[in-house]
């Protein structure tokens, strides 16, 4: 499922990420994380199939993104789709606003 495509230039640094594929998407599943250099970090994920950036918001520094990464991943835990993976399944009643919502206070929370 890989495909030769120009890679996408996110200027952000430090920011906590949605991504998913394709297949990912008809399973209403997400991945989150965080990355330094969101472009340098596509390229770990993109080596296998093509991952969609869903959403992605910047952190002020590199220990905002750390703790604000903690912090979603603790409130969404109940939605993680397996064990040591942080891919979580967005409930059917929800859409990804709720995701999003969530990256978006605990970042604010910080400031």
């Amino acid at each position: 499922c890989l495909s030769k495509k120009r890679r996408v230039e996110y200027p952000e640094k430090n920011v906590i990420y949605l991504l998913s594929t394709d297949d990912h998407l008809k399973r209403r599943t997400y991945i989150l994380g965080k990355a330094k250099n969101l472009t340098t970090r596509l390229g770990t994920y993109n080596k296998t199939c093509d991952h969609t950036v869903v959403y992605y918001k910047e952190c002020k520094n590199e220990e905002d993104m750390d703790i604000a990464e903690i912090m979603v991943l603790s409130k969404l835990r109940d939605y993680k789709e397996q064990a040591n993976r942080d891919r979580f399944i967005l409930p059917q009643d929800k859409d990804i606003l709720f995701f999003i919502r969530m990256i978006d206070d605990c970042i604010h929370f910080l400031k």
